[in-house]
């Protein structure tokens, strides 16, 4: 058996820099493609989910229009369909939001101006000491009226300065749905390619059994928690917007526009019904505020026990500590369609998570 000869001298330390280099240079460029990408990780993230919750209808509109070949004409055929029904409602809620605030900061104005409402009949009649509390409660002294006046201009000043946070929200989310929009569009037109890239790589990573498992449950869960979750809101904000313009509560659009948006919430749109009701009450509305309440409960009611859960069962379920801090965290990280995105990416984690605990309680 021949000696194995010595390596010539500086050669191990001449490998151990050509690996650190091999390996130093493409993490460098990872990290630097992540800092490209990073402004865009939301409008990229949200264009993932709409092309995984639309294919079907992208595949029957390629098969219907005989268009498996032309895949640039049918990804911007679906991406068009996709800008009229996902654009083009938050368009027309983004210039009539202006006027709508409008309405219900002036009526919350003229509400605050003319507080305290008037004293109870009964008790402004009571002998002797009804005319003084009456005369106290109605007629407030110059510095109350000046220390009301001024509260009154503070709260129509953070009144406006909501509104343009709200208007303004809502533009960088139209801004970034646009943005999802184009690249859903290469998504689209490329979807397949990607997809058995996809699956290669996690092949790679996780094994063939376990990379195909995990895929599935992305994909299952992604459409399940997206039609549960914007589903939901549309229709809570379908049923906002009926029982609002019915009771004439000013601004009603705006109402179920904020509805549609906290919908995802447990009991979150009786934040918004609940006040409309006591402001029809005090402004002597009785059958409409008795109507309103009653829409309210049996409306969200029934979307909340019937539609959520069938929109939301291909899916799983989601637990609620984890669907409020998705919403928050999502809000906070990704704008307005972080409203949606976030319980989304944790819906994703949580059952990954889950499949691989069980994976593990079982081998053990």
């Amino acid at each position: 058996m021949e000696p194995v000869p010595a390596p010539e001298p500086g050669a191990i330390e001449r490998r151990w820099v050509e690996i650190t280099v091999g390996a130093g240079i493409p993490l460098l460029v990872a990290l630097g493609c992540l800092k490209v990408l990073l402004p865009f990780a939301s409008a990229i993230l949200w264009a993932v989910v709409l092309c995984l919750s639309t294919w079907p209808l992208y595949e029957r509109l390629r098969r219907h229009l005989g268009l498996r070949e032309r895949r640039t004409m049918a990804a911007l055929l679906m991406t068009l369909s996709l800008a009229l029904i996902a654009v083009a409602p938050f368009a027309i809620a983004f210039w009539s939001l202006s006027e709508e605030a409008k309405v219900v900061t002036k009526a919350a104005a003229r509400e605050v101006e003319h507080w305290p409402p008037p004293l109870p009949q009964w008790l402004a009649g009571l002998p002797t000491v009804g005319p003084r509390l009456k005369a106290y409660w109605e007629q407030p002294s110059p510095a109350q009226a000046a220390q009301r006046a001024r509260e009154i201009d503070r709260l129509m000043e953070e009144a406006r300065h909501l509104t343009v946070r709200v208007v303004g929200a809502i533009g960088r989310g139209i801004l970034q749905t646009l943005l999802s929009l184009f690249v859903a569009f290469f998504l689209y037109r490329e979807g397949e390619t990607l997809a058995l890239r996809l699956r290669a790589v996690m092949s790679r990573i996780a094994g063939v059994k376990r990379g195909a498992r995990i895929l599935a449950i992305a994909h299952a869960t992604i459409i399940g928690v997206i039609f549960g979750v914007l589903g939901t809101a549309l229709v809570q904000g379908l049923v906002a917007e009926i029982g609002f313009a019915a009771a004439r509560v000013p601004g009603a659009f705006l109402l179920a526009f904020l509805t549609f948006a906290i919908s995802i919430i447990p009991f979150g749109p009786a934040v918004i019904w609940v006040p409309a009701v006591l402001w029809l009450l005090h402004q002597g509305s009785h059958g409409a505020a008795i109507f309103l309440a009653l829409w309210s409960i049996a409306g969200h009611g029934v979307v909340d026990t019937f539609i959520k859960p069938l929109l939301i069962s291909r899916g799983g379920s989601l637990p609620l500590v984890l669907v409020l801090l998705g919403v928050l965290g999502g809000a906070t990280a990704f704008g307005f369609i972080g409203v949606f995105l976030g319980p989304t990416l944790l819906a994703v984690g949580y059952r990954w998570l889950d499949d691989w605990s069980a994976e593990v309680a079982a081998t053990s």
